[in-house]
């Protein structure tokens, strides 16, 4: 139980900055098995200059797009 506006303040902060530290692991975690992925699946693209994980993404899905039309996802 807090007593003051400042006491809850920093109870709700350091709540928040907890959480924040683990939604970084979490995306960390994530971007490696996104790296692992887009490597199998395109490892020429992964190795241009400027290219890493989120472009190599990217750049199929849209090109697919293009060819497939939209994409849905349900």
């Amino acid at each position: 139980m807090v007593k003051c506006p400042f006491a809850a303040a920093k109870k709700a902060l350091r709540y928040l900055a907890r959480r924040v530290l683990q939604l970084e692991k979490e995306i960390a975690e994530l971007l490696e098995d996104l790296d692992q992925l887009t490597q199998q699946a395109c490892p020429g693209l992964r190795k241009t200059y400027g290219i890493a994980v989120d472009g190599s993404l990217i750049l199929p899905t849209a090109s697919r797009s293009l060819r497939l039309g939209p994409l849905y996802v349900v």
